[in-house]
């Protein structure tokens, strides 16, 4: 099978475990509805061409004022102060090489609801794998953090099936105001068919730099275990360490099939204030009790893990909860999938992590999916904190009954729109009455309540899976919440595409580029 054919069947892999698309009989109340289109001719492309630190053309010009130095807003990829975002396409096709993907840098346009920026609303600026091959995946995990030491965002991705055996890859792509970009390879020892660059997690560090987190779910120690590497960075790579289960004072056994690292999220869970914690997804793994288990208990129920100060050399402190510890709110059962997707931020002293359990059942309705809530407060511990469930509370919508399949935290982000933190909640798998998995975004107040919001899209494709993938844009550092929101619509007819949000309607951004098949399929 080549490498294309394996990120299609992956991409079938991921549809497939839902066993029945949601099917609502109304249509939310939405506070604003997607519209407007904006052509996504790109303004330039960045594409590497030699290997190690490389030296990439960057053929955008940038507006006078534009400066990585002193210009530059708070998460500005090319220094003119408008806030940008990014997207990938990891089966994109390449000047003739198929499925070796690219990634959209959504340029901020000043817009009435978005003054700071509105990303995609400036056009769009490309990003190429410095050595595209057939079926890389190049921009199937995307992140954005402060990489070096200039003020412009750094763009990270993640492209796992590269190398003849799928080792994986991961970059980062410098921000640039103009001229010549430079993009690092994050490199490492690798094992084949591990996937390495699966997931992403970033954030600043205090001191100047940030800590990039890389998952390689497919690591075999045994089979599919999983394994995370860590990066800390400064323009270059100033350390480097891999992470599996089996590390001292890491909770958990690395079993067949655990996928650990499927999901990643770094944040301030209860280590030392200054140093950063990593919390790690693994879906696929079996509640099985303890010692080391194969294929019993409840399959694929899935587990979180927190690893606190992980910059440090270890032996580490950490903790793990399953879906039974948890929360009693939601039944664990076989193919629960808790941990598979995670959102993290903070307000003043706390901090809040979101973990998914998409196929959770609610009552006889199968596979509705429910959010996880764990906080932070002050110098305490990570503890879980509440459970978000169709429904019920800011979730129960008059005209959108509870359904089977709704698979609800498919995706996840953390907004702050008006001082109020939110969670805005992807379930790409719904219907409407117009058409079957169009999709839906639901946003619920972290701190509880009942004036939960949706929105639908106006004009819904079956099977475009709006809300794919989520991400909050603006975000200063990857610990606070982001001030308007990306939306991934990956099959939407015309090789997919993206939606950003600040308020009110959403903006469609399509893009007009041959070769594009699945844009939006990741969003940071």
């Amino acid at each position: 099978m080549t490498r294309s054919a394996l990120l299609a069947a992956a991409l079938a892999t991921a549809l497939a475990v839902l066993t029945t698309p949601a099917l609502a009989s109304g249509t939310a109340s939405a506070s604003g509805t997607a519209s407007a289109s904006i052509p996504g001719a790109a303004a330039g492309t960045v594409s590497a061409h030699t290997s190690g630190r490389a030296s990439a053309v960057a053929s955008v010009s940038a507006s006078a004022r534009a400066d990585c130095s002193t210009a530059a807003g708070p998460a500005d990829f090319n220094g003119d102060g408008l806030t940008d975002a990014v997207t990938g396409d990891p089966f994109a096709d390449l000047d003739g090489i198929e499925g070796a993907g690219i990634v959209q840098v959504l340029l901020g346009g000043k817009t009435e609801e978005a003054p700071d920026g509105l990303p995609g609303a400036g056009g769009t600026l490309e990003l190429r794998s410095p050595n595209p091959e057939p079926g890389d995946g190049f921009g199937w995990a995307v992140r954005t953090a402060h990489v070096n030491d200039d003020k412009c965002l750094d763009v990270i991705v993640g492209a796992p099936y590269t190398g003849e055996t799928d080792t994986g890859a991961a970059y980062v792509f410098f921000g640039t105001a103009s001229g010549d970009s430079e993009v690092l390879p994050l490199d490492t020892d690798k094992q084949p068919e591990a996937h390495f660059g699966w997931s992403l997690a970033a954030a600043d560090l205090t001191g100047g730099g940030a800590i990039v987190a890389v998952g390689e779910p497919h690591a075999d120690e045994p089979a599919d275990a999983g394994a995370v590497h860590i990066f800390d960075l400064d323009g270059t790579i100033r350390s480097t360490k891999r992470l599996t289960q089996e590390n001292e004072g890491v909770i958990g056994n690395g079993e067949v099939g655990d996928m650990w690292g499927w999901s990643l999220a770094i944040g301030n869970l209860g280590g030392d204030s200054d140093k950063p914690d990593l919390v790690v997804g693994a879906p696929y793994e079996n509640n099985d009790g303890t010692g080391i288990q194969v294929a019993s208990g409840k399959i694929d129920s899935g587990m979180v893990a927190v690893i606190f100060d992980i910059l440090e050399k270890g032996p580490y402190t950490s903790r793990k909860w399953d879906l039974n510890q948890a929360t009693k709110e939601v039944v664990e059962k076989s193919g629960n999938r808790f941990g598979w997707s995670l959102a993290y931020a903070e307000w003043g002293n706390t901090g809040y992590l979101a973990v998914s359990t998409p196929l959770a059942d609610q009552g006889d309705i199968a596979d509705t999916g429910a959010i996880q809530l764990f906080e932070r407060k002050g110098s305490g511990e990570l503890a879980p904190y509440r459970t978000i469930r169709m429904g019920v509370g800011e979730l129960r919508f008059p005209t959108i009954p509870v359904v089977k399949g709704a698979a609800i935290g498919w995706s996840m982000a953390f907004l702050n729109p008006r001082g109020t933190p939110v969670i805005a909640i992807g379930e790409p798998f719904a219907s409407t009455t117009e058409a079957r998995e169009t999709g839906r975004v639901r946003f619920a107040p972290v701190r509880g309540g009942e004036n939960g919001d949706g929105l639908d899209f106006p004009d819904p494709q079956p099977y475009q899976h709006f809300g794919w993938s989520l991400a909050a844009y603006g975000n200063p550092n990857g610990l606070t919440p982001g001030q308007g929101l990306v939306i991934g619509i990956p099959d939407r007819k015309g090789g997919g595409a993206v939606a950003t949000r600040a308020q009110g309607p959403a903006t469609l951004i399509k893009t007009t580029r041959k070769g594009t098949t699945d844009l939006g399929r990741s969003v940071g």
